[in-house]
Formats: structure tokens, C-alpha cells, sequence
């Protein structure tokens, strides 16, 4: 929670009632025999008040005599405290003030003073002695559920002033605000509001470390050590304390079903050991029943709600343009994986190494409108990553899932992260590369070999009905059931689609490969140049089967020479069928020979060597000279070696530049000594 610099509260009543006597104290803490009909505004210190955290920097109290509240007042105020003194004005808080206050849309805290005059011995009470006080307290509550909370006293006892109920006033009227009734309940239904319901739900299931559905001992003492770590108000948690508490909800819910008794409405019993979340929403209606609100909100906090119930835009999307330079990539770090595991652990209860529909459901279930990100909706997942036989998400699928959306939208993972239960910066979870950068041999660009990224995006572009959309869901390890039928039938891809998977190189490092084709979207994203940065290997498709494939992939370089600034790689696909010669001008070997790009490599969706085009990709991001068109095979034999003797010859010639620019130096200084 931000602290905030400033309050400003409405001081109302009745004439006489004490308002002037209360805002006269807090600005001279000392009595006058002439106060003021009314006082002007007064802004007084509050941040050495309890709980100076929360507490603003100064409050501002305003004197509002009756004809002084109004409708635009009351939007601008943050809290209001109504006092009153003797039986007229009691009534008057019935008849008049909060009628008013309701008519004009009152949505702000209110808190009720009973200001007593006592100039008489204690003995001598009558009706204003503390139980009647209480009980006029008591009622007014019972019949204004808007009321937040009350106090009585004397601001003047026999003439002394009475600093600690004024300052005890203020305080309650700040408390009403930091610590807010109206976000978390609603007092026509006497419910949980459910935008509360939601916040408490995924708090629950992020303290449920066991995903056992009920809160044990263990669990309940691990939430307030997280949310209350240094709190003077909640004291030591034990097992009797925990064993109090599910017996205080066992008594609300059996007065509940007394109450309820010969209604329509059914009251869910838990009949397990432990706390359940509908005995969690209990809890949080006891505690705010009981005017513990600072509890609530401790725990709401300790999850990073703020004032309205909701995770702050500044923590879900952290601010990460300043350090992103054009070319640059955003990929997980070690610690956003690591921190994903753990999520996927925690929700494969079953232990069968996936995820099903049930577990992925109470996973995101917690997150915004309860639901997977739109993203994945759009991949059609579970089908874009690798999945068990069954149809369940496996680990690799789901860190190759992450690692593809944050490399297509970051603000996505970081979001859905904090709501994972993340409690850092979720920035700390994510790594910016390096820019991709450019250079130049015998006057043709291309781009520098790549160190510092694991996951890289290959569109695939082809004729309809060539086999992209095989070649992609064989990435995915999804089977087809049928291939003796499989050519056979055909579906057309309409939307754009995309698969990613993760690949485990020869030299033992692990990468993330994104395979991504258009539909009917295909040639718009042609004519994106800007669209294309994104992309580190183009694989141009074609069906070997058939003779009308390969020139759709010459009149797509014919009209969009921007692709040849990008690695290339030409595959033969459904290279199992009949190979057929190509009816074009050029044939695809032909094609190859003169970009200087290697021979079309044949493939088939049935061959176990499907995944040396993957491997392929992988290598030619890593290296993209191997597949830059346009570069014969001498000017590919400039490797990592060669740029490295270049770079220390350069360095060796800067070196003897500064050794004779020294030498002069030192001769000139030796000749002005002589």
C-alpha cells in the first residue's frame, strides 16, 4: 500500500454537540472559554499515530454545520465522524443525519462520537452512565450497518481537557479509511462483497500448500508470519489458537443455520479437519463483525491488494522500456523457471507428471476472469506445447509455453506471475538480451552470431495444403491416430497458429524453438516488414508431391525481397509420397543454388528424422551466416574464430598506436626537463 499524504474528514453534528470544542483541542491543546460557532479548517500531524505505516502524513478536519453538507462535499471528504451529546441529538443521528447522508449516495466511512458531559461525580451517572452509552452505541450500529465504528467520552471532564479522545476520534476516523469496511463488505446482505470473495479465494489457495482444500495448523501459522511477520496486534499463533478458531466457525455457522432456519437459502458445512475456503470467508466475516478490519487488510496486503482489491498496474508490468534497446529480446530468467516449477509442482497433485483440465483450472482459477491469458487462447493451448498421451500438460510443455509468451508479451508473464503468488519484483524474473546486430562482408549484411538467448521464433511459410500444419503439431509431439488416411484428408488453418517445444542441443544446452504459421493472415504478415524483426529463420515449405507447391514459394520471394535478408532454410515436405518434378520456371535446387542456400531438406511427419530440421533451426539462429542468402561457401567459412583474430589484431594495432603516441610523450616531457 502507497502511504498517503493526507485525510480529510467532516466533523457534522447537531449545534452544541461539541464539534468546535473537538477541532479547538486538536489545534491548541488547551481549553478556551470562547470557542467559536464554528472553526475553520484545521490540518493536524498524524504520522506519529498507531500504526504509523498506514497512517497519513496530516489529516484536515472540517467544521460542517448542518447546512454545510452537501452532496459535492461529501465526494471530496474521506471519512466523516458525526457527534452527538445528549438524547435530542440521538435522535437526530435516526431522524435527520444519516437519512440525509443516504440520500445524498453516502459511500464514505462514517464514525459516531458520544461526547459526554461530565461535570458531576462519578457516582452520579443517570443516563448517560457507561452501559447506557453502550447500548445507545449498540443500537445505532444494529440499525446503520454504514456506521464503521464508535466511541464515547468526555472532550471536556470537569473541566480537563480530554487530548486522548480527541486524538482517539481522528485515529478511528483514519482507521475507516486505511483500513476501509465498504470494499470488503456489504451490510444490506450482511456478505462478503465479491470482489473480497475473489481476494480471499486466491489467498487461500496460495496458502493451501498442499492443494488439500482445507488450511491446517501449519498453513494458517505460515499465512500470519507472512502477512503479520512484525504486527503488535496479533499475537504468537499455536495450536490452540488455530483449535479457537475453527471452533468460533463452528459456532457462526451453527447460529447461521439458526437463523436461516425455515429459509430457502443452504449454509455449506465443512465436514473435514481443518479450515475450508467457505470457513475461510467466515473467518474474514468474524473478523469484520468484530470491527477487526486492520486483520483484513493485513492480509490483503500481505498479497499485494491495494485500497480497491486489486494488484497495482506498477507490480504486474513492471517498467521495462528504458532498459530494451531496439533488437533486444525479453526471455525468463533462471529465477521466473524456477519459480514456474514450483507453480507447476503445487498444482500436480496427482502426481502423473501433468497437468489435466481439473489442475489447470485451479491453477489459473486464481488469476483474472479465472481463465488461461488470452494468449493461449489464441495458440489454441494445450495444443501448442507437448502433452502426455492423455492430453496433459507436461512440465517441458509449460515452461516452453512461458518461455513463448514472454517472449511475445512479457506484461502477460509478469501479470500472471504476481497472481501465481510471486512476491518480488516480477521484473527479477525476466532477462532483456542483447540487441541483434548487424554485419558486413564484401558489402552484403547479415546477422552477428547469437550468444546470449534460448528461445527463437521460425515462421513457416508455404502453400495452403503443403503440411504446415503437420510439420507443426509433429514439433508439438502430437501423434495422428490415422496416417495411412492422414494425407488424405485435409483442414485448412484459418487463424494464425503457433507451437513451441524445447530442444536439447549437442553441446548439452537446452533451447526454446517457436514454430509459427499464418492461415489466411499469411499474406499480411508478408507485407509486414516491421512483423519480420521478430522472426530468426524463415522455413520455406512446399509439398514434393505435389507440382504446384514450390512456385508459390518463388512468387512470395518474387514480391517480397525483404525475406532474403533473413536465414532461409527450403524443406521438402510429405517427402514419404511420391517426389514430383516442379511445374516453375525454376526447380527448388535450382532455387537454392543460386542464393547459395543449402538443398531443400526432405522430410516427412512420419520420419524420426523430423527433428534434425528443428536442430537445423536452432543452429542457423545460433549461426544465421549459414543460411543468410546471397553468401557463397567461402565467405561462410568466416567463423567465431576468424571475427576472433580480427578483433585481436585490431586490438594489437590500437596497442602499438598508444605504445608511439607514449614514447613522444615521454621524449617531449624529458626534453623540457633538460
Amino acid at each position: 500500500m502507497v502511504r498517503r499524504n493526507n485525510l480529510k474528514v467532516a466533523v457534522i453534528g447537531d449545534e452544541g454537540v461539541g464539534k468546535t470544542t473537538l477541532l479547538h483541542l486538536l489545534s491548541s491543546n488547551n481549553p478556551s472559554e470562547s470557542v467559536p460557532k464554528r472553526y475553520p479548517n484545521i490540518i493536524i500531524n498524524t504520522e506519529d499515530f498507531p500504526d504509523n505505516a498506514n497512517c497519513p502524513t496530516t489529516t484536515t478536519l472540517v467544521d460542517c454545520s448542518r447546512n454545510m453538507m452537501t452532496a459535492s462535499l461529501l465526494k471530496e471528504i474521506d471519512s466523516l465522524l458525526l457527534i452527538y451529546n445528549d438524547l435530542q441529538s440521538y435522535n437526530r443521528v435516526y431522524e435527520h443525519w444519516v437519512p440525509e447522508l443516504r440520500k445524498m449516495g453516502m459511500d464514505r466511512p462514517l464514525i459516531v462520537l458520544k461526547n459526554e458531559f461530565k461535570e458531576t461525580s462519578n457516582d452520579q451517572r443517570g443516563l448517560d452512565d457507561k452501559e447506557g452509552c453502550e447500548m445507545e452505541l449498540i443500537m445505532l450500529t444494529t440499525e446503520f450497518k454504514e456506521i464503521s465504528s464508535t466511541l464515547h467520552g468526555s472532550l471536556l471532564e470537569n473541566k480537563n481537557i480530554n487530548l486522548n479522545l480527541a486524538h482517539a476520534a481522528v485515529y478511528h476516523c483514519i482507521r475507516s479509511v486505511v483500513y476501509a469496511l465498504p470494499p470488503l463488505y456489504d451490510y444490506k446482505t450482511n456478505e462478503l462483497k465479491k470482489s473480497c470473495q475473489i481476494a480471499m479465494k486466491r489467498i487461500f489457495t496460495l496458502a493451501d500448500d498442499d492443494m488439500d482444500g482445507v488450511l491446517n495448523y501449519y498453513e494458517m501459522k505460515r499465512l500470519q508470519e507472512k502477512c503479520f511477520p512484525v504486527s503488535k496486534n496479533m499475537t504468537s499463533f499455536d495450536e490452540l489458537e488455530y483449535e479457537r478458531l475453527c471452533i468460533e466457525i463452528k459456532m457462526y455457522k451453527q447460529e447461521e443455520l439458526t437463523r436461516m432456519d425455515g429459509n430457502q437459502q443452504t449454509l455449506i458445512v465443512n465436514t473435514r479437519k481443518g479450515i475450508d475456503l467457505y470457513d475461510f470467508y467466515t473467518l474474514i466475516k468474524i473478523y469484520i463483525e468484530r470491527g477487526k478490519f486492520e486483520t483484513v487488510w493485513g492480509l490483503l496486503r500481505g498479497f499485494q491488494y491495494n485500497d480497491i482489491l486489486q494488484i497495482s498496474d506498477d507490480l504486474l508490468y513492471p517498467p521495462l522500456d528504458s532498459f530494451i534497446d531496439d533488437g533486444s529480446f525479453i526471455e525468463l530468467s533462471f529465477t521466473g523457471y524456477r519459480f514456474l516449477i514450483e507453480v507447476f509442482r503445487k498444482y500436480e497433485i496427482d502426481n502423473d507428471g501433468g497437468l489435466n483440465n481439473t489442475e489447470l483450472n485451479r491453477a489459473f482459477d486464481i488469476c483474472p476472469n479465472g481463465s488461461i491469458p488470452e494468449l493461449w487462447i489464441s495458440t489454441n493451448f494445450p495444443n501448442s506445447c507437448t502433452t502426455d498421451r492423455y492430453g496433459n500438460v507436461n512440465l517441458s510443455g509449460w515452461l516452453a509455453q512461458w518461455a513463448m509468451t514472454t517472449f511475445l508479451d512479457y506484461k502477460t508473464t509478469t501479470k500472471f506471475l504476481v497472481y501465481f503468488g510471486y512476491q518480488d519484483n516480477p521484473k527479477d524474473c525476466l532477462k532483456v538480451t542483447k540487441p541483434k546486430k548487424y554485419k558486413k562482408r564484401n558489402g552484403l549484411l547479415y546477422r552477428a552470431n547469437v550468444s546470449d538467448r534460448k528461445v527463437f521464433n521460425c515462421f513457416v511459410i508455404g502453400k495452403a495444403k503443403c503440411g504446415k500444419s503437420t510439420l507443426l503439431r509433429s514439433f508439438a509431439n502430437k501423434d495422428d491416430s490415422d496416417t495411412s488416411s492422414i494425407h488424405a484428408y485435409y483442414s485448412p488453418t484459418i487463424r494464425p497458429n503457433m507451437v513451441t517445444n524445447s530442444l536439447e542441443m549437442d553441446d548439452g544446452k537446452q533451447y526454446y524453438l517457436i514454430l509459427q504459421e499464418f492461415g489466411q493472415t499469411e499474406e499480411e504478415v508478408l507485407s509486414n516488414e516491421k512483423k519480420w524483426e521478430q522472426c530468426d529463420v524463415v522455413c520455406l515449405a512446399y509439398d514434393s508431391s505435389d507440382p504446384e507447391s514450390f512456385s508459390y514459394i518463388l512468387s512470395v520471394i518474387h514480391r517480397h525481397k525483404h525475406l532474403l535478408k533473413i536465414p532461409c532454410i527450403v524443406v521438402a515436405l510429405k517427402a514419404d509420397l511420391d517426389t514430383q518434378d516442379q511445374r516453375c520456371s525454376t526447380q527448388p535446387k535450382e532455387f537454392c543454388d543460386s542464393l547459395n542456400l543449402q538443398s531443400p531438406l526432405r522430410i516427412s511427419a512420419y520420419w524420426p528424422s523430423m527433428t534434425q530440421l528443428f536442430e537445423k533451426i536452432v543452429n542457423v539462429s545460433l549461426q544465421p551466416l549459414k543460411a543468410t542468402p546471397g553468401f557463397d561457401s567461402d565467405l561462410r567459412k568466416y567463423s567465431i574464430n576468424d571475427e576472433f583474430r580480427n578483433n585481436l589484431g585490431n586490438t594489437i594495432g590500437a596497442l602499438s598506436v598508444l605504445s608511439v603516441l607514449s614514447i613522444g610523450v615521454y621524449k617531449l616531457f624529458a626534453q623540457k626537463k633538460s
